[in-house]
């Protein structure tokens, strides 16, 4: 009878211990976040979040004043930091135009790099970060947070049986930024097409698919109508820009003889905040904790900007 209580208490002890280290086993991981504007405040509000996260260090050369939102005393914030420093994961959400001058500074300093979107000003930049990631054997992702917006996805499983002729329609139209940030400033952030557009073209990549046989791009003041051919007889069609109204419009949907698809707006947004980008960043930490998923990487980003490459040679 004792050596039956003893055992047991002994269980007990032995799952009281093995709790207390899965929890210090979530607790180890160092993160850095590079920008700290309005996607480094996001990234770093869901690392914060994750229970794997130990701390994260915040690198803005342009820091004046210190956030004093409560992050769980998680975070500190610095305008540089030493070559013998080290992180399990960067961010760099800085303007795209920085991401590849900034992505060999920090490449030897982590075993991940999460790039904001769009991971870089060109497909060169692109391949450069690829190999350099890979000479390293680093992980580079993308941050493209539409994937992990569940109305979208939702919307990609409604459609994956649909046969016939289709008709799919991407809009995403944007107040136009003001003249004085560097979103405006197409040689730092791309412009709409860039900036704006890689979303909904990683969209159509992930979504309908990759191998479309004909293209044809019309350009009107600040928008952007594209129209991509499909075989065997499916459409897209992406309409993007900015616009002096204070309104975002986003749509999705599809449409053929006998149906159509249409993406709730109001989810849309609703979903993308934070619950979107919580899924984004505890994907990437999952996929440097060894599980694996169907996190965007390097590659994906590189094949949507030789999709806006060709684009833009039609504008």
């Amino acid at each position: 009878m004792i050596n039956l209580i003893d055992n047991l208490e002994f269980r007990k002890l032995k799952r009281r211990l093995d709790k207390v280290s899965d929890e210090r086993e979530k607790m180890n991981l160092d993160v850095c976040v590079v920008g700290y504007g309005l996607m480094g405040h996001t990234h770093a509000e869901m690392y914060d979040a994750n229970p794997y996260v130990k701390s994260i260090t915040i690198i803005d050369p342009y820091l004046t004043l210190l956030d004093n939102k409560d992050y769980k005393k998680k975070i500190k914030f610095t305008k540089n930091i030493t070559n013998n420093e080290s992180f399990d994961i960067i961010s760099i959400c800085t303007p795209t135009s920085t991401h590849y001058k900034l992505f060999r500074k920090y490449a030897k300093q982590t075993k991940a790099i999460l790039l904001e979107k769009p991971p870089a000003l060109s497909v060169e930049e692109a391949r450069k970060i690829q190999e350099i990631g890979s000479e390293l054997d680093i992980i580079v992702g993308c941050a493209f947070v539409e994937r992990f917006n569940s109305e979208i996805k939702k919307f990609k499983e409604k459609i994956k049986n649909i046969k016939g002729n289709v008709n799919y329609y991407f809009t995403r139209i944007s107040p136009k930024p003001p003249q004085e940030s560097w979103y405006s400033n197409e040689t730092i952030s791309g412009g709409p097409l860039l900036d704006l557009g890689i979303h909904d073209i990683d969209l159509v990549r992930w979504i309908v698919g990759k191998n479309f046989n004909d293209i044809c791009v019309k350009k009107e003041y600040n928008k952007i109508n594209c129209k991509l051919s499909f075989p065997p007889n499916s459409i897209v069609n992406i309409t993007l820009g900015w616009h002096d109204n204070k309104k975002f419009i986003n749509t999705i949907y599809c449409k053929g003889k006998d149906f159509n698809i249409r993406l709730n707006t109001t989810n849309l947004e609703r979903e993308r905040y934070p619950n979107a980008y919580k899924r984004e960043i505890d994907n990437f930490v999952d996929l440097l904790k060894g599980k694996k998923n169907e996190f965007p990487l390097i590659e994906e980003g590189i094949g949507a900007l030789e999709l806006i490459t060709k684009i833009k040679q039609y504008i």
